[in-house]
């Protein structure tokens, strides 16, 4: 089980809405796609999300969008912590 997998399943077992799995899922693989097939999510820093907060101003996504990316990227960080 790949490390969204398992991710998922968390969110699932913490009983997160389905739109909420969804969004934060698809998030995370926008988000490693932006990262590059050279890294993973396990090795992300608060440098990787700064500038990825950076590329989305830059993309003129909208405040709720880049909002909802961070929380994302919080919660998955949160449960990588919490995993540990």
């Amino acid at each position: 089980m790949n490390i969204l997998d398992q991710y998922q399943q968390y969110l699932l077992e913490t009983d997160k809405s389905p739109m909420t799995i969804k969004g934060y899922v698809t998030d995370l693989k926008q988000f490693q796609k932006w990262l590059g097939s050279g890294r993973s999510l396990e090795t992300i820093t608060s440098a990787d999300v700064r500038a990825y907060r950076d590329h989305l101003m830059k993309k003129a996504a909208s405040p709720n969008t880049i909002s909802r990316h961070l929380a994302s990227l919080a919660s998955f960080g949160q449960w990588g912590t919490d995993k540990a």
